[in-house]
């Protein structure tokens, strides 16, 4: 009986999403698993600055703030860019699957506008109208003893080094998302307000597609690169701005995008 090697590469490619007032190295990383009788398959990706067969066949910094945004995103700033996907290997593959996954991270100290932004969206309101955040569990003394943290007396919201609320892929949104090859999948458009429940489907239930919900969501099951080159586009932008979005001042998304070739 003549035995058919099933030969599974997953390539990397690691990418950055920050905001203002971020500044951050990058990093990737490739897992390979090679079985090799009758035939391979190998994945390669490149981009618009890495070719084919670079960097141990991954890429770097696809969608990256710094080529457009040195100092930073801030709200409404995009980042739209692609990757390009080629099996070099003398067995053709049965599907590609992509998988997206997410690090939220503050880099540095909160400024006072976040952290008050942060207290007023997650932690209290200013329920007695007294120009005071209500008591909270985040930051102050809980000078009563009663375990909840009391009301800044000078009325100003208290600084809290490091302080952070890891969500900011919430508000990373997915204008489109398309993968092409022999045909072409529509997997998000219309700025995120529609999308092909095949693939990715709206996990927080607030009517957008983010990097929130990419990350919930494996796509599985696209056709796999063949004779020649297949490509992942993807525009992403940081919030509306017309929404407080102080919350995400420093803060940094780190995106890391997992490509399968599946025999």
């Amino acid at each position: 009986m003549k035995v058919v090697a099933v030969s599974i590469i997953m390539i990397i490619v690691a990418v950055a999403l920050a905001i203002t007032a971020t500044y951050a190295d990058f990093s990737d990383s490739e897992v390979g698993e090679h079985l090799l009788q009758t035939g391979s398959l190998d994945l390669q990706l490149a981009d618009f600055d890495e070719d084919f067969g670079e960097d141990n066949d991954s890429v770097t910094q696809t969608w990256c703030y710094i080529f457009q945004y040195p100092a930073g995103m801030a709200p409404g700033d995009s980042l739209d860019s692609v990757v390009y996907l080629k099996n070099v290997g003398t067995l053709e593959a049965d599907h590609l699957d992509i998988a997206c996954y997410i690090e939220n991270m503050e880099i540095g100290n909160d400024t006072d506008a976040e952290n008050e932004a942060e207290n007023n969206k997650v932690a209290g309101r200013d329920d007695d109208h007294d120009g005071l955040i209500d008591e909270d569990l985040l930051d102050g003394l809980d000078n009563d003893g009663d375990g909840l943290v009391d009301e800044d007396l000078d009325g100003s919201v208290p600084f809290t080094p490091g302080y952070g609320i890891f969500d900011k892929d919430i508000v990373m949104i997915i204008n489109y998302m398309k993968y092409q090859n022999n045909i072409t999948y529509d997997i998000v458009w219309a700025d995120g307000t529609a999308w092909d429940t095949d693939y990715i489907d709206d996990y927080d239930g607030d009517g957008i597609i983010t990097l929130y919900d990419f990350k919930h969501y494996e796509i599985f099951n696209l056709a796999p690169p063949v004779s020649g080159l297949a490509n992942f586009s993807m525009k992403v932008t940081f919030g509306d701005p017309a929404d407080d979005l102080n919350e995400y001042q420093g803060d940094q998304t780190h995106m890391v995008l997992v490509f399968g070739l599946i025999q």
